[in-house]
């Protein structure tokens, strides 16, 4: 018997956020046949995945980004015509500003007065994605769920019936947690110094929290001085900066006007990785950290994920979707300029330290429970399609392209 899983996402765009999520439902759906079903799962192997479509079970899979993108919009399009398809949906979400209608009022009163529910939908964001929603509701086989509260939200009062919510967070299995990266050298030292990874990006999307009379480069400059300020308050305060962008955009930068404010024997204590980093090499550098501060949505999942505290620097509605479903809105800021600045990442900061264990206890309950609903989600939709309990092993071959990824498993 075989299955194919059809991977609509990012898998090959030199963006940690993007191409980790495809290895990682590898990772799950390894797991999966492994302990619920028994099944061992031999070595991934790459090859041409050359198959009749018609005979073999098929599995859609969306895998991060919005569902309002064009190319999970026209994916979702798809599926409703095709209602024997079966749709598996993981870390996948509402997040464009524009199209979700989602005001600059509303992100003021969610921090000013903690007004969830108006910030959170209105007659015309129902309107909006009604049509979108319903492709989910009515015509799939589905599994998996929407990435946060905003989704659940708005699809219950669409339909007054609830689709799961599935937390990013628990998309990092345990495997990829306790992986062994002892065989990684990465050339820095940190002077026993608590590290912190500062994680800047270029931003330049239509989700952007940007006041409307900053330009993109000048919104993009305001957040880098706020983050270079707080670096710079950090070291002189004792901890160690790592530069860590998920894309490989700005390290550099940032490193050359940081060095530049400290003294001569404080420039040892900042750092940036200066090649592109493989997945693994993120994960290892991330897992050092004491603390991130992370702008790419991302980063925080995967810092959360590993049980490290994060300061969410909120540039969309994804990141603030991502702080609530995971109630660490405490510990998130957007970047309007009302709301950023170094003196609130400092009182922030000082929150995290006064709380440190407690939210690390957080992080641990929401990632086992997240986890363990992603393998339930797996392990419910492969018994429609594993009938035979007498397969004792999976051999698994990946085809990996920039958008649209394969993986079959053949079972014997």
């Amino acid at each position: 018997m075989n299955i194919l899983c059809i991977y609509n996402g990012f898998s090959i765009a030199n963006n940690l956020g993007d191409d980790i999520l495809y290895p990682i439902l590898i990772e799950l759906f390894k797991y999966t046949l492994e302990h619920k079903f028994k099944i061992l799962t031999k070595d991934i192997k790459k090859n041409n995945i050359i198959i009749d479509k018609i005979n073999v079970p098929i599995i859609k899979i969306i895998g991060g980004g919005s569902i309002i993108h064009p190319l999970c919009e026209s994916f979702t399009r798809f599926q409703y015509n095709n209602v024997e398809s079966i749709l598996f949906i993981a870390g996948t979400g509402f997040t464009d500003v524009n199209k979700s209608n989602i005001l600059e009022e509303n992100i003021y009163k969610l921090f000013d007065d903690k007004c969830f529910k108006q910030f959170m939908f209105n007659d015309n964001i129902i309107k909006t994605n009604y049509d979108r929603i319903s492709y989910f509701k009515e015509k799939n086989k589905q599994y998996g769920g929407f990435r946060g509260i905003f989704e659940n939200e708005l699809i219950n009062h669409s339909y007054s019936s609830n689709i799961p919510i599935m937390n990013d967070m628990g998309l990092l299995s345990k495997i990829i947690i306790d992986k062994d990266y002892n065989n990684i050298n990465l050339d820095y030292n940190s002077f026993n110094r608590k590290i912190i990874i500062i994680n800047p990006i270029n931003i330049g999307g239509i989700d952007a929290f940007k006041n409307k009379d900053l330009s993109y480069k000048d919104y993009n400059k305001y957040i880098d001085d706020v983050l270079i300020k707080f670096s710079i308050y950090l070291i002189k305060n004792g901890y160690f900066i790592y530069i860590l962008s998920c894309a490989s955009e700005k390290e550099e930068y940032f490193y050359n006007n940081i060095v530049l404010k400290l003294e001569d024997n404080e420039k040892k204590y900042v750092t940036y990785r200066q090649e592109i980093c493989s997945l693994q090499d993120y994960i290892f550098l991330i897992k050092k950290a004491y603390l991130v501060i992370g702008t790419r949505l991302h980063c925080n999942i995967i810092a959360n994920g590993l049980r490290i505290p994060s300061i969410n620097i909120a540039y969309g509605i994804k990141n603030i979707n991502y702080a609530i479903t995971s109630q660490l809105l405490d510990y998130c800021v957007p970047t309007f300029k009302k709301y950023l600045s170094c003196e609130k990442l400092i009182d922030i900061f000082q929150n995290i330290i006064n709380k440190y264990e407690d939210i690390v206890s957080i992080l641990e309950t929401t990632h086992n429970k997240c986890f363990n609903e992603y393998i339930e989600n797996i392990e419910i939709m492969l018994k429609t399609l594993i009938v035979n309990e007498s397969y004792k092993s999976c051999n698994i071959e990946i085809n990996t392209h920039q958008m649209s990824s394969k993986f079959l498993m053949k079972f014997s």
